[in-house]
């Protein structure tokens, strides 16, 4: 996507969902993260979302997002 748009994007909303972020490892999570952030600019004060399932979602992964910055968390069961 970075490619395609040129030069760097400036994000002021993002939302990672789906409900299975959580699935992910705080590692993968945060390489995730590293990754999307070398392409694209996110904003101070930009809303920052996860989507999580709480059957799968820790205390870690919880800790970790909020360390990435993440300021908003909805939660999802698909059963």
């Amino acid at each position: 996507m970075a490619s395609r748009l040129g030069e760097r994007r400036r994000v002021v909303q993002y939302h990672f969902g789906g409900g299975t972020p959580t699935y992910q490892t705080p590692a993968e999570l945060e390489r995730l993260h590293t990754r999307i952030g070398a392409h694209f600019s996110i904003e101070a004060g930009a809303e920052v979302a996860v989507e999580a399932d709480p059957r799968v979602t820790t205390a870690e992964h919880l800790a970790a997002l909020r360390g990435l910055g993440f300021n908003r968390l909805s939660m999802a069961c698909r059963t």
